[in-house]
């Protein structure tokens, strides 16, 4: 202690010497590594500049401007594919009384058509939307998408009924409230693809028919404006529709004597009521042969069939492009007189009522 007292200063000058070499080594070693970050992110980017160097087509100015115009012509070119689809116009402000209103208006209009083509509905059907005609209140968030499934719904419909089928058994689509239950709706659902711009919607619709008016649906779906795709077709054999036809009467022999068998009586000349042989008798009915089948009556059969479509269209719009409901348009000549439709009569009973 008496030496520390003695030589103070030079005490504290080394314990200062020394905290000031600590410093030092640490703010070194402090630089050390941020110079080896330096470096690290150095040749990080040296490498990725040998890369694009080394990159055919090389990033030169000139590549870089074909690349910016291929840009613009892919643009151009998904703008022009838009233009191909249909506009779906639905307010994304749609209210309850104006999605009612939309509803309704397609439901009367689908049956009108089916009347008009001889086909059969279901009891009371409400096209899948049976619930949504009861409730008083509806989640205005849902109801733009559920528009556009009562408008794609009225297009297949409508296409399917000018095709003269027999019967509809049922439609499903994607369920979209919370109460969508039962064998109206499927558990796929919409896909919508932000970077095309388009909706694609998969339904699924049972018909009873016979196989030339299948092909009539398939050749609807076909020439349809909208973008319909057929992702899958299901056929099965059905009875045929029960149909009315007028009993063959037998040709009356007028009675035999005795109750004789008309085959015994032919056989033996007793052809008449009171005739022998050829004494004023009739002649035996000659039964006429069936009638050769045509090749179109061969191939005619009653199916049943289940069709699963996708409805493409362009995805809805953001609020800014909110607009009124687009109603689609009832009959213009309800009260004309419909044309006489086909004899037909369906083969099997709906399968849900909704």
């Amino acid at each position: 202690m008496a030496w520390i007292k003695r030589n103070l200063y030079f005490v504290l000058g080394l314990a200062a010497a020394a905290v000031l070499l600590g410093v030092g080594i640490w703010s070194s070693l402090g630089r050390k590594a941020a110079a080896d970050e330096v470096a690290s992110n150095l040749e990080a980017a040296s490498t990725g500049l040998n890369q694009l160097i080394d990159r055919k087509p090389f990033p030169s100015e000139e590549n870089i401007k074909a690349a910016r115009l291929e840009t613009e012509r892919v643009l151009q070119f998904k703008t022009n594919s838009l233009k191909r689809f249909p506009e779906v116009v639905v307010s994304t402000n749609m209210t309850t009384a104006q999605f009612k209103a939309l509803l309704e208006v397609a439901v009367t209009e689908l049956e009108r058509v089916a009347e008009r083509n001889g086909v059969k509905l279901p009891a009371k059907y409400g096209f899948t939307f049976a619930e949504q005609r009861k409730e008083l209140v509806l989640d205005e968030k849902k109801l733009p998408v559920l528009a556009g499934q009562v408008l794609d719904i009225q297009t297949l419909c409508r296409i399917i009924f000018e095709a003269r089928i027999n019967e509809l058994n049922t439609v499903r689509r994607p369920t979209l409230m919370s109460n969508d239950m039962g064998s109206s709706f499927h558990s796929r659902k919409s896909n919508r693809d932000d970077k095309v711009g388009l909706l694609d919607t998969p339904y699924e619709i049972s018909f009873n028919c016979f196989s030339s008016e299948l092909a009539a649906v398939l050749s609807g779906l076909a020439n349809a404006p909208q973008m319909l795709v057929v992702k899958s077709i299901n056929v099965e054999r059905n009875a045929a529709p029960e149909t009315e036809t007028p009993s063959s009467t037998p040709f009356s022999t007028g009675g035999l004597p005795g109750g004789m068998d008309p085959m015994i009586a032919a056989r033996y000349g007793m052809r008449g009521r009171y005739g022998m042989g050829g004494m004023g008798g009739m002649p035996p009915p000659v039964t006429p042969p069936p009638a050769a089948k045509t090749g179109a009556e061969i191939d005619e059969k009653f199916v049943r069939v289940t069709l699963g479509v996708n409805v493409v269209r362009p995805a809805p719009a953001g609020p800014k492009a909110a607009s009124a409901p687009k109603m689609p348009s009832a009959e213009t000549d309800p009260a004309a007189p419909a044309a006489p439709a086909e004899n037909k009569s369906a083969a099997g009973k709906a399968d849900d009522s909704q």
